[in-house]
């Protein structure tokens, strides 16, 4: 019970931002399957899907890594794809209307897919951050060297 108490906070972030993924998902699965219900292709449906989520995780990481150093979003990141990248796999064709039942080599493919796709999106909104300098060491440099700057030289 004491590991609870320590990292419940983080844990409930990680548990947010996985809901958070697997919703969105869910919905915009729901969405293409009412929007387009007689469509063929599997191609567009699943690219539109896969922008969704990569858009989700990636603006998690971008406000996640606002607050918190890089190397703790990308940990907390691994868990966010490796837990969601199960839960689409197996949840999102059933969602789609495809059934549970799918040999083990298209349920391996859509795992992979999904975990390239939430880790794209979630380096994208890290890097995101680091770019615009709103991570905490980039904003710790800054102050630095603003310091360094209003200090006269010494001689």
């Amino acid at each position: 019970m004491q590991w609870w108490e320590e990292n419940k906070r983080q844990t409930a972030r990680i548990a947010l931002a996985i809901a958070m993924v697997v919703g969105v998902d869910i919905v915009a699965r729901l969405i293409l399957r009412l929007a387009m219900p007689d469509s063929q292709d599997d191609i567009i449906p699943g690219l539109i899907v896969d922008a969704c989520i990569a858009t989700t995780i990636g603006v998690w990481a971008f406000f996640r890594a606002r607050r918190a150093l890089v190397s703790t979003v990308a940990g907390e990141g691994f868990f966010v794809i490796a837990i969601s990248m199960l839960l689409i796999a197996f949840i999102g064709p059933w969602v789609s209307g495809d059934g549970f039942g799918a040999p083990i080599g298209v349920m391996a493919g859509r795992c992979a897919v999904a975990a390239l796709v939430l880790a794209v999106g979630g380096a994208l909104g890290i890097l995101t951050a680091v770019a615009f300098g709103i991570d905490p060491l980039s904003k710790a440099y800054h102050a630095h060297v603003e310091r360094t700057r209003q200090r006269p030289r010494r001689r």
